[in-house]
């Protein structure tokens, strides 16, 4: 009896770290998802500042710039973590 409480005792552990770090994972990418959605509204000032005239054009370039470039590293960063987790099926 002792032994099967041990190995019940080691598999609910397991299954809870697996839960418990799934969650972590998703949270991670909530958080992506949330400075990805913060850079699109900066973008979007920044384009009405642009209709309106109210920037420079060389610093409206360098700014629409780093912002789309930011954006494109988070939307890499969920590919990734997305394909991390995916197992890849074998071709057999």
């Amino acid at each position: 009896m002792h032994e099967n409480k041990d190995g019940f005792i080691r598999t609910l552990n397991a299954n809870i770290e697996a839960i418990l770090s799934k969650r972590e994972g998703q949270e991670s990418l909530i958080k992506v998802e949330q400075s990805i959605e913060q850079l699109k509204a900066d973008l979007k000032g920044l384009v009405n500042l642009k209709l309106r005239d109210n920037i420079d054009e060389t610093v409206y370039n360098e700014e629409n710039a780093r912002i789309s470039l930011e954006i494109d590293k988070l939307r890499q960063k969920i590919l990734r973590k997305i394909w991390i987790k995916k197992p890849r099926s074998r071709i057999e």
